[in-house]
């Protein structure tokens, strides 16, 4: 009996009753189990129907960079896909929801997802760059983005990163703000540039820029809009996800842009705290003359959001779906 095991943990949402007892026990047949005495003869599960997004991934070209308790992150070159891990099972792929799974099973730590969920998010991805070898050399050929940019022409967006030089920010665990919000401002001015916008960055670099220079520069560069990138800070330590603060009261294109945002970011993985009119009187938001949204990407007191600001490849989903967010905005407004 020494090379006998025990059969694998099964979590499964409401799928409806029977369909959940059939998956189960299709579970446990195809993993050799003998559900009275909890022996199997091998470890390779499979369901009918059903793939590991492990394995979906591998058949899109994406790489699993995210699994947490409430969602997986899937990225390429070109394209974020998030599945949410929650009764509904809505998965989205740069930001635009493309379908449900109606529920998710999870057995021994593997996430189980119906097959007809991998067609409907291939057909809404992106191309990735093309790659040919030419003498030894491999040439990527360049992603057309035609229908992705924004169709107004030459566009321009200012992308403020909150804080700079002798101004940290907030202080939290010996980490500053400022550094956190340049790191996600310079990603987004990254991704914004590869979908054909032209960017105005208040700072690149760690320096000190007083608020009414950040606002001078809103208002005189010709740009169409204000994106200021911060992080904040709560004495209740529960406190978690992202705010996208609109000018108090608000123009409908701030209020439009703000919603777009925070729909993306919830898309890439971030969790919504609130999308709410500023109440502190906000001198880039009060001041600046075209439609202008302050973000705050998550609370430095809460752990987890710290430990997901600080990430580099979190940095970078995050502005991908701040950019997703500003093109889909602009081009509603073509």
């Amino acid at each position: 009996m020494d090379d006998m095991k025990m059969c694998p943990r099964v979590r499964v949402l409401p799928l409806g009753k029977l369909t959940t007892i059939l998956l189960v026990a299709s579970a446990f047949l195809a993993a050799g189990c003998d559900p009275q005495t909890g022996i199997k003869d091998h470890d390779v599960i499979t369901l009918p129907g059903r793939t590991t997004v492990t394995d979906m991934a591998h058949h899109l070209g994406l790489l699993v960079v995210g699994s947490k308790s409430d969602s997986v992150i899937l990225k390429n070159s070109a394209n974020t896909v998030v599945i949410y891990a929650d009764p509904a099972g809505q998965a989205y792929v740069n930001g635009m929801p493309v379908g449900s799974m109606g529920g998710y099973i999870v057995i021994d730590n593997k996430l189980f997802v119906p097959d007809d969920i991998e067609a409907q998010i291939k057909a809404a991805m992106r191309p990735t760059p093309s790659r040919t070898h030419v003498n030894n050399q491999t040439i990527i050929k360049p992603i057309d983005n035609t229908g992705l940019s924004p169709k107004l022409g030459k566009v321009s967006v200012v992308i403020d990163a909150g804080h700079g030089g002798k101004d940290p920010g907030a202080i939290v665990g010996g980490r500053s703000e400022k550094d956190i919000n340049l790191a996600i401002a310079t990603n987004l001015a990254a991704a914004l540039r590869s979908r054909g916008v032209q960017v105005v960055m208040t700072r690149d670099k760690d320096v000190f820029i007083e608020l009414d220079d950040r606002v001078e520069i809103a208002n005189t560069s010709g740009a169409k809009l204000f994106v200021s990138i911060h992080s904040d800070s709560s004495a209740d330590k529960t406190d978690c996800g992202h705010t996208v603060i609109m000018p108090n009261p608000p123009s409908s294109a701030a209020s439009a842009l703000a919603n777009e945002i925070s729909r993306s970011m919830v898309a890439s993985g971030s969790i919504l705290h609130s999308v709410r009119n500023d109440n502190r009187g906000l001198r880039v938001l009060k001041y600046t003359k075209i439609p202008a949204v302050l973000i705050e990407m998550g609370f430095m007191s809460n752990a987890r959001d710290a430990a997901r600001l600080t990430d580099p490849t979190y940095q970078e989903s995050v502005a991908d779906g701040i950019a997703d967010g500003i093109v889909t905005y602009l081009n509603q407004k073509k």
